[in-house]
């Protein structure tokens, strides 16, 4: 029997992240999960045989990455952030909610996939890397709390 050749999937070059319309380079996304709790019930009037029972689901964090160039992008993630954490003001924590897309693209720039998280919002930003001998540009972390998401 002739072997089939095993071809490699095209690598994939970047992702984009798509906010209020406005679309940002970002260097690694970290996916949420989705889990359902569970709980264990009496099944019946038997305290031995017991019956599993799903509870609400919970959609894990986002966490976006990327590096600070001086681009505009920049500033779309800065107003982001922004509007849960005005330093200067009252917050807005509980009222600010976006959704947000992440864009996977294959090396000659086609989306590959489109994965949209509703309801999100920002509750932590730090930079990664800040190193004054070093060249390399810095980078930048935004998690975001999701209520849900989906593939598109």
């Amino acid at each position: 029997m002739p072997s089939v050749p095993y071809e490699q999937p095209a690598p994939i070059a970047k992702f984009l992240v798509e906010v209020n319309g406005q679309q940002a380079r970002i260097n690694k996304a970290g996916l949420p999960e989705m889990e359902v709790q569970t709980a264990e019930m009496v099944n019946g009037g038997d305290p031995f045989i017991k019956k599993v029972v799903s509870g609400p689901a919970k959609a894990g964090e986002l966490v976006l990455t990327r590096y600070i160039d001086g681009s505009s992008e920049d500033v779309l993630f800065r107003d982001l952030f922004k509007q849960t954490f005005n330093p200067t003001g009252p917050s807005s924590a509980s009222d600010e909610r976006t959704t947000i897309a992440v864009i996977k693209l294959n090396a000659s720039g086609s989306e590959v996939e489109r994965r949209i998280y509703h309801d999100c919002f920002p509750t932590k930003w730090s930079k990664v890397e800040q190193d004054a001998a070093s060249s390399d540009l810095e980078t930048e972390e935004f998690t975001f709390a999701v209520d849900w998401w989906e593939v598109v």
